[in-house]
């Protein structure tokens, strides 16, 4: 047994001695007066004076545990030995529960075991657990949230199992519970987390992640690593008459499939077919339907479908759209904002708002990148950004892994450890310093470009030689991978690229205003950028197709003031305003449509093919992510023990309530037998 609280040891000592003390000053001198009658009692004196010398012995023995009691409690014990963790259970245990019923758990194996898991835990509870539920799929839902589980609770649990088109993100679910439960007064604490535990469940840019809870957790994975698979991940779309459709098909595990027949809808009518043969020692095949008939004029959707029996359905289709007409969205952050030519953006704000521009600009300031979320923008432009708060750096590092595109323009507002701090990893460099000590207006520089047949090259100064002159501008240093653009004659990097999961990152070692170059007022200035942004443009956009889960936005062909006919893949139709012309209901696969006075939209959805892994995570190394003070186990088998500090092991050992409990019964029996024992 440990003390917590070790300045008690001498107080524990000497409360022992308290009754002693106490009876030594108040023990009762017996006076002698011998008179005759005595000498009748003097046969019995011996054995009774002897019992009565033993009750009050027993009586002070009694009363020093009292006073000894009283000071271990306050020393609060606990034992070393975790696994009597807790000893004193509370009455009500703080249970949540995270469900994953994204796309990849609609498989009929991992929907029957994840739903058996569920039942043999919630038939271990009663009806004094507290239990919360969380979905993770097409987004993290709370569906209850600390109720006792009744019988009501329980239905209502079960009526939310259903797998939805969504992409499972258990780092954002576990995260969420346990910001919860570190919020509750109970610090009888579980999680269970019932997944397949799909390797694309666990963003690429997150290594580990850290609990504050210390609640334990149950890893129930219901994988099964056998499962056969094969899917349409890709389509290439003819751009001129006489192209074919490219498809490319991803097997997995295939064992019983050598072929498949492949079909090709163009506005619900079949316009091709294709024989597929499988090759068992390649991940990826690919066909091209030729000679189809298509009138480029028009905007039309299509498929390319096939008919196995795989382990995933949703993934046997891809959806697309042609002719496909809405901008490139491009959300830029002012990190300058000032009235007229000495604003951030001034120039670029002229450059896209040409006529017939492919580009839809919307801008905001560092205060409010947060607010206005990244949802429906295909780029994140950072114009001379000082800093952001952390949950917005968060959002656009999973923007860009889901295919975004970020570009960095760095200026005078930037500060190099900040920047070296909270956007190196984004940037994929760190800041050096500046190139001069002030702005160098008597010398200037030129960009030279890297490689002449890279695209943003191509269509802005082509082979020939930039006029702009650069005053100033910020020294970096790329890392491994990063593949440069354009450089200074001094050999600095200009502007380069990165990439990060399946989007790009560039970074501009210059503003886009005119405070350091005279890029802005020279004809070179436009192309460049549009050239840029262009470039930047996710490839589902070109392929005029997106994810479920991804925001739709109309652009500005449509007014935002009235109403928009909205048809669903399912053929529902509603009628309804679009605020910000986003919407955001795209939560299943197929064609959504859109309609205002003779303006017509179609945008093709599909189910994120991260969902057609057949990689799972084993509970082991998804323990290893995971970094708590909390225990972690899977069936039943321990995978790593808590560490808890020793306040953490006696406040849930909880010994104090034994020694409060073993006290108040030996006052009451010290009580009665005191009455019980003459002086």
């Amino acid at each position: 047994m440990h003390l917590l609280n070790t300045l008690f040891l001498p107080i524990l000592g000497a409360a022992v001695l308290i009754p002693v003390i106490i009876h030594m000053i108040w023990r009762n001198k017996a006076i002698r007066i011998d008179f005759p009658a005595m000498r009748f009692l003097m046969t019995n004196k011996k054995p009774i004076s002897r019992w009565l010398r033993w009750k009050q012995i027993l009586l002070l023995l009694m009363r020093m545990l009292i006073f000894a009691l009283l000071a271990l409690l306050f020393a609060r014990p606990y034992f070393a030995n975790k696994t009597l963790l807790p000893l004193w259970d509370d009455a009500e245990k703080e249970v949540l529960i995270i469900y994953d019923n994204s796309a990849s758990m609609s498989y009929e194996r991992h929907q029957r075991k994840a739903r058996e898991e569920l039942n043999a835990i919630l038939d271990g509870f009663t009806e004094k657990t507290m239990v919360s539920f969380l979905t993770t799929g097409f987004f993290n839902k709370t569906v209850i949230e600390s109720a006792p589980l009744t019988t009501a609770v329980k239905e209502l649990i079960k009526k939310n199992l259903e797998p939805d088109f969504g992409v499972g993100n258990l780092h954002d679910a576990l995260r969420k519970a346990d910001n919860y439960l570190a919020t509750l007064p109970n610090t009888n604490r579980e999680i269970y987390l019932i997944s397949d535990f799909q390797i694309g469940n666990w963003p690429e840019y997150i290594r580990d992640m850290n609990l504050q809870s210390k609640a334990r957790i149950k890893l129930l994975p219901v994988a099964d690593a056998d499962l056969e698979n094969l899917s349409v991940t890709e389509i290439a779309i003819p751009r001129q008459p006489g192209d074919g459709f490219h498809a490319q098909i991803s097997q997995k595990n295939l064992k019983s499939m050598h072929r498949i027949d492949l079909q090709l809808q163009l506005n619900n009518r079949e316009m091709g077919k294709a024989t597929v043969p499988l090759d068992e020692n390649e991940d990826n095949n690919f066909t091209t339907f030729k000679k189809v008939p298509l009138p480029l004029t028009s905007q039309m959707h299509g498929s390319v479908s096939f008919r196995v029996d795989d382990a995933f359905d949703f993934d046997n289709q891809l959806h697309f759209v042609l002719n496909q007409k809405r901008k490139v969205r491009i959300l830029a952050i002012n990190g300058e904002k000032m009235p007229g030519v000495a604003d951030e953006l001034f120039y670029l704000r002229s450059a896209l708002e040409i006529k017939n521009s492919a580009f839809e600009l919307v801008e905001s300031i560092p205060m409010q990148a947060n607010s206005v979320g990244i949802q429906g923008f295909d780029i994140v432009l950072l114009a001379n950004v000082r800093g952001l708060d952390q949950q917005s750096i968060q959002q656009l590092k999973s923007f860009v892994q889901k295919g975004g595109s970020i570009i960095f323009a760095l200026g005078d507002k930037i500060d190099q450890q900040l920047f070296n701090t909270f956007f190196s990893e984004l940037a994929a460099c760190t800041l050096i310093g500046k190139a001069y000590a002030d702005v160098q207006s008597q010398v200037g520089e030129i960009l030279l470009a890297e490689n002449t047949e890279h695209k943003i090259v191509e269509k802005s100064i082509g082979s020939g030689n930039s006029n702009s002159r650069f005053y100033q501008y910020w020294k970096l240093r790329p890392r491994a991978g990063a593949a440069r653009i354009f450089s200074f004659p001094k050999g600095n990097a200009a502007i380069f690229e990165s990439r990060i999961g399946e989007g790009k990152s560039i970074v501009i070692a210059f503003p886009v205003d005119s405070e350091w170059s005279n890029l802005p007022v020279q004809s070179e200035f436009l192309p460049l950028f549009h050239s840029l942004f262009a470039y930047c443009a996710p490839e589902r956009l070109k392929n005029a197709y997106i994810n479920v889960g991804d925001p739709i936005s109309l652009g500005k062909d449509f007014d935002l003031t009235n109403t928009i006919k909205i048809t669903d893949p399912a053929g529902r139709t509603v009628s309804q305003r679009l605020p910000l012309n986003v919407f955001t209901n795209t939560d299943a696969p197929g064609v959504y449509s859109f309609s205002q006075n003779g303006k017509q939209m179609q945008v093709a959805v599909n189910v994120d093919r991260r969902e057609s892994e057949t990689e799972f995570y084993t509970a082991e190394s998804f323990q290893a992510r995971l970094s708590t003070d909390g225990e972690i186990s899977s069936n039943n088998q321990v995978l790593r023990a808590g560490q808890f500090s020793e306040i953490d092991i006696e406040q849930q050992q909880k010994l104090w309530r034994f020694i409060l409990l073993s006290l108040l019964l030996l006052i009451i029996a010290e009580t009665v037998f005191a009455n019980r024992v003459p002086r």
